[in-house]
């Protein structure tokens, strides 16, 4: 960066705009090659000034360094540095924003000191009153006090320039910027501020002291409880009147009830001695709380997910977009702003989850919070829930029941109380260590509208630039890389306070409480068909059941399907009161050959039998004889009925009508077909190697008769017989 700089005595200066000894500003070689100019084009320039054939590169060297001087550079040299380091600002203007007051304090701090005798001064000052100064009103006096005595040890020019100033009017200008832009508590004006100088000669630092308003002689021109009561109304009213005003309004009465009249200071006076009571009537009852009631102090939890705390931030970093107005025509514009809703465990301000919109929403609050559950069990292996969640009363009625699933505890903060909420200070943190640090020269937006305008950015500067502002998913990206490295930054003490959780204390979050707050849900329902739930999930058809009975007591109920894209080996499902719910797993899939089978297939076959065969069937039948035997009694007990029982009703010969499921014992289980077909493969196996034996017996037979008949024939002379 730019620099103002003292050349040494003996540097090696080649400048005709500066000498040693002298001030001037400064720019490297590396920064002039930022700019866009080669080194070695520079490196024959400055040779060129050292010989004395060019006039147009004055620089000096410091060490190793070498510094260009600003003002000797060619003006098209001065715009491309102003242009690339400067924001485009002229000179003065940059200097005063950055760097001027810190360059003045450097250089004239060793000569702004109390002496033993200001001291002194300043611990015995009292007001008026008789009340010794408080601790600020003191050192805002010993500041004062610092600058003024300055100049009774820079009395010469000989040692104004020594410590770099060509003249004294130099000096002047120096300490009255620095005056004016820390807001110490002296003139500016040349003139005024000679007359300070001289009054310290003679008074002391005793003159620094401002004892203004601190009279008490108007203090008892206000004596009767109704005098203090009408003037502590009047200041405390929402109007927020001023001191003048105050005593018109006072005065008024006063002079119908013959009292005395106050001035403008004793308004004043009085508005500051009535501040306590008057404080919630001006400001407001939060103000009254934030800066006058009891605050207690808390700690940090010592574990990781003791304490939730969760807010929506308004991300301090601009977009630009299109907007389409009610007219129809559309406008681009650059002020558009994200919000991300944060979810904060306060053991180290660790941002375990959080999500991004264009606006808060309890749908975006619900993302952030599934966010944080989804990023928890990621991390730390398990769908760990927090003992303690808390957050303000945005949307509390449709958020309240997830965050009594979510958390042991839901606190929510007291309403319009930022000090409650440790989530308040962490986005002011973001936004200067993150959003001002790494964006201040891009799309960042400044500080809220209560901070003072030297603290914001250059609006004029803003202007220039809007037109390379990045669009939405750009701010998305920039708030995504924020997040990823504050986790990477706090991630290890984040899980060292995990670990001091003991595991008997760690609470987990139901499969069934995660998919009715955080699943996603089809829009249309769905029934049973052929024995199971099929809906289609991420445009795929998929199979789920369950062994609840009473899933399957009505067959005909319209069924809402929640899941997690991120598992689908479970869903939810509920009625449209939500009283009925059931967690249903994915349907095994068996293979249809016996050949296919594989470890656990005949598992999961053999507990759907037994399902069907000991719960669900004994249960329908056991039912159907319960309401047959009652319908039995009931026409027995009614021979009005009997012609219609006779026709309706009618029995088996051992009088039963109850055996319609009694022809279930007849049908074979799959798990009965499997021991069959294994029974007759190995009856064929037997029979196979039977008849294999009886062939080779049969083989064996013949090549023993052929033999004998060879051997026979070889013993015979046939010629015998011809």
């Amino acid at each position: 960066m730019p620099e103002y700089r003292n050349i040494p005595t003996n540097a090696a200066c080649y400048s005709d705009v500066a000498k040693p000894e002298g001030r001037t500003l400064c720019v490297t070689v590396p920064e002039m090659v930022q700019c866009g100019v080669s080194e070695n084009y520079l490196k024959r320039g400055m040779n060129g000034q050292r010989t004395g054939e060019l006039r147009c590169w004055p620089h000096h060297k410091e060490g190793n360094t070498i510094y260009l001087h600003y003002s000797g550079l060619k003006a098209n040299y001065q715009a491309m540095i102003r242009k690339v380091l400067m924001d485009d600002l002229s000179v003065e203007e940059w200097y005063n924003r950055n760097g001027r007051v810190q360059a003045i304090r450097e250089r004239l701090l060793p000569y702004a000191y109390l002496t033993a005798d200001d001291e002194t001064a300043l611990d015995a000052a009292t007001y008026p009153t008789g009340e010794r100064l408080s601790p600020e009103a003191r050192e805002k006096a010993a500041e004062a006090c610092r600058w003024l005595s300055l100049f009774t040890r820079l009395r010469t020019k000989k040692v104004v320039k020594d410590i770099g100033y060509d003249t004294v009017g130099e000096l002047y200008d120096d300490v009255t910027f620095l005056i004016a832009r820390q807001g110490i508590s002296l003139p500016t004006a040349y003139v005024k501020l000679r007359k300070k100088i001289r009054e310290y000669e003679a008074e002391g630092a005793i003159c620094c002291v401002d004892r203004r308003g601190q009279s008490n002689k108007n203090a008892a021109k206000v004596y009767t409880e109704d005098q203090t009561a009408l003037l502590r109304t009047i200041c405390g009213r929402s109007a927020s009147y001023n001191a003048q005003q105050i005593a018109n309004f006072y005065n008024l009465v006063a002079e119908a009830k013959g009292w005395d009249t106050i001035s403008r200071r004793s308004a004043l006076n009085y508005l500051n001695e009535y501040h306590l009571i008057v404080e919630a009537g001006r400001n407001g009852s939060e103000a009254f709380r934030n800066k006058i009631s009891m605050q207690p102090r808390r700690k940090r939890p010592t574990e990781a997910l003791s304490f939730w705390s969760l807010d929506g931030w308004t991300v301090e970093l601009y977009y630009q977009k299109d907007v389409k107005g009610p007219d129809g025509k559309i406008t681009h514009t650059y002020t558009n702003r994200l919000t991300a809703v944060v979810v904060l465990d306060a053991t180290c301000d660790y941002p375990v989850g959080y999500a991004i919109g264009e606006g808060e929403s309890v749908k975006l609050i619900a993302e952030a919070v599934k966010n944080a559950i989804d990023y928890v069990h990621d991390t730390l292996g398990g769908p760990y829930r927090p003992y303690q969640i808390q957050s303000d009363h945005y949307g509390i009625k449709s958020m309240g029941t997830v965050y009594n699933d979510v958390a042991e505890y839901f606190t929510p903060a007291r309403v319009k109380n930022a000090k409650s909420k440790p989530i308040e200070r962490y986005f002011r943190y973001l936004n200067e260590n993150y959003c001002q640090l790494y964006f201040g020269n891009s799309n960042w937006s400044g500080f809220g509208v209560k901070t003072r305008g030297k603290k914001q950015p250059n609006i004029d500067v803003l202007e220039l630039r809007k037109r390379n502002f990045p669009y939405k998913e750009g701010v998305i990206q920039q708030i995504h890389w924020i997040f990823q490295q504050e986790r990477e930054k706090k991630q290890k003490t984040w899980m060292e306070a995990w670990l001091r959780m003991p595991e008997s204390d760690r609470l987990t979050l139901s499969r069934e409480n995660y998919l009715l707050n955080f699943g996603m849900r089809n829009d249309r329902t769905i029934r049973i068909q052929a024995g199971c739930l099929a809906p289609t999930i991420l445009g795929k058809q998929r199979a789920y059941d369950t062994f609840d009975l009473n899933f399957r007591k009505n067959p005909l109920q319209s069924w809402t399907v929640m899941y997690d894209e991120r598992d689908l080996s479970t869903i939810l499902v509920t009625n449209e009161t939500k009283k009925e719910r059931y967690l249903l797993n994915a349907v095994h899939e068996q293979p249809m050959a016996l050949r296919d089978r594989e470890g656990g297939d005949f598992e999961a076959l053999k507990a759907i039998d037994n399902f069907n065969k000991n719960v669900l069937e004994p249960s329908v039948i056991e039912t159907v004889n319960k309401d047959e035997e009652m319908v039995k009694n009931l026409l027995l007990q009614t021979p009005e009925l009997e012609g219609w029982r006779t026709v309706n009703m009618l029995t088996d010969s051992r009088g039963q009508q109850k055996a319609y499921l009694q022809h279930s014992t007849l049908i074979k289980s799959e798990e009965d077909l499997v021991a069959e077909m294994e029974d007759k493969i190995r009856l064929n196996t037997v029979k196979t190697a039977r008849k294999h034996k009886l062939d080779e017996e049969k083989r064996a037979k013949k090549a023993a008769e052929a033999a004998y008949e060879d051997y026979a024939l070889s013993k015979i002379d046939l010629s015998k017989f011809q």
